[in-house]
């Protein structure tokens, strides 16, 4: 298993990087799972999704299984939007508390 912890912004501007590492992460390692960790994303758009959804295709392609770990508030409510949060084997987790919520 091979994790990729994304950045910051994740847009039209970068998303191509975030796509390029995970083809790279393909081609060197051949990992049978990724995990493309989003804890540290602050902005997700289209552009991010795309690639998401890109990068999961390619590893599919050669037998691997990328998922989404530990998004944050933001990032989980693009996916959730979108529809993938079951796509990237979120949809079982819970969405974290927002700071200073006690249980």
């Amino acid at each position: 298993m091979t994790r990729i912890i994304a950045c910051g912004e994740i847009d039209i501007g970068t998303a191509g990087h975030l796509y390029r590492a995970v083809l790279d992460v393909l081609r060197r390692q051949r990992p049978d799972r990724i995990e493309v960790d989003l804890a540290r994303v602050t902005f997700l758009d289209a552009s991010g999704v795309r690639a998401l959804v890109m990068s999961r295709t390619a590893a599919a392609e050669v037998g691997c299984r990328l998922t989404v770990v530990e998004p944050g508030r933001m990032a989980r409510r693009v996916l959730e939007i979108v529809g993938l949060l079951e796509t990237f084997g979120l949809a079982a987790v819970p969405p974290p508390a927002p700071p200073g919520d006690n249980p």
